[in-house]
């Protein structure tokens, strides 16, 4: 760029003198034309001056573009530190702009956290509660009547076989003496007793009707016996047990009868008998 300068400056100190030299000898000619009056130009002073004008005007003329080459670039430079000003406002302006709105969902928290304590303190917000409140009480009743019925059902599972062992004792155990006797009734009072216990927790004693039919679920075989008819109870061997629902929790061990079989008729001695005639 350096030498591209200066050559540009010699080019034009070669055509600004070429315009100056014009200008002499024309001025020459018209002072060669007027004879009255002599020539009175200097060729040194002519020189000189040529020189001193064209380095005068080639250095206003690049002084002038060297002025101009500065403003553009001192405007390009004020451009751009505007530009960055700008940049720089719009992001703090973006970050101000986050800040308000994490205010602003603040605040419509709070709001909803104020209209919340205002509906619970008037009207509104005591049949509110008071719902809330009931509701609260009934799953307790609920979740207490569950618990109550499972333990009541859990004690008579476990006292099944209890009752079982002293309806038993008399034919495991029978009484000798009368102290074994009074024994056996005292079992007898006790059982007596576990039974009432039973009936008031809503468990009922079912036993099978010799000669009814028997439902499955509710009566259990333990034995079954070759009758003409089938399914149906020839014995009760040991009580059941039935909630107040109907439920059952215990069933009832039955002898039960069994049809037989049908006897398979051989049919083999016919078609025989048959095929002998045909073939006669």
């Amino acid at each position: 760029g350096f030498f591209k300068t200066n050559q540009l400056i010699s080019n034009s100190k070669a055509i600004v003198k070429c315009e100056k030299i014009g200008v002499i000898n024309s001025r020459r000619r018209m002072v060669s034309s007027d004879k009255s009056e002599p020539s009175t130009v200097d060729v040194d002073e002519e020189n000189d001056f040529d020189e001193a004008t064209i380095d005068e005007d080639v250095s206003k003329v690049f002084d002038t573009d060297s002025n101009e080459n500065i403003s553009s670039a001192t405007n390009a430079t004020e451009v751009d530190e505007r530009a960055k000003a700008i940049k720089d406002y719009e992001s703090e302006l973006h970050k101000e702009l986050a800040s308000l709105e994490n205010i602003l969902r603040t605040e419509r928290l709070n709001l909803a956290r104020v209209k919340d304590k205002v509906c619970e303190s008037g009207k509104p917000g005591f049949f509110m509660v008071q719902a809330q409140v009931n509701d609260f009480l009934r799953k307790k009743d609920l979740d207490q009547k569950t618990r109550v019925a499972k333990n009541k059902r859990e004690f008579v599972e476990k006292m099944l076989p209890v009752v079982d062992a002293f309806r038993k004792s008399r034919e495991t155990a029978p009484p000798l003496t009368e102290r074994e006797e009074n024994m056996h009734t005292s079992f007898g009072s006790l059982l007596t007793g576990i039974l009432n216990v039973f009936d008031k927790y809503g468990f009922k004693e079912f036993t099978a009707e010799p000669g009814s039919k028997l439902v499955p679920g509710k009566h259990q075989i333990i034995e079954a016996r070759d009758s003409d008819t089938d399914g149906i109870i020839i014995e009760c061997v040991r009580s059941g047990m039935l909630d107040n629902d109907g439920e059952v929790l215990r069933p009832a061990q039955v002898i039960a009868s069994k049809a037989p079989l049908p006897i398979p008729v051989d049919t083999s001695a016919g078609e025989e008998s048959t095929s002998g005639v045909d073939s006669e």
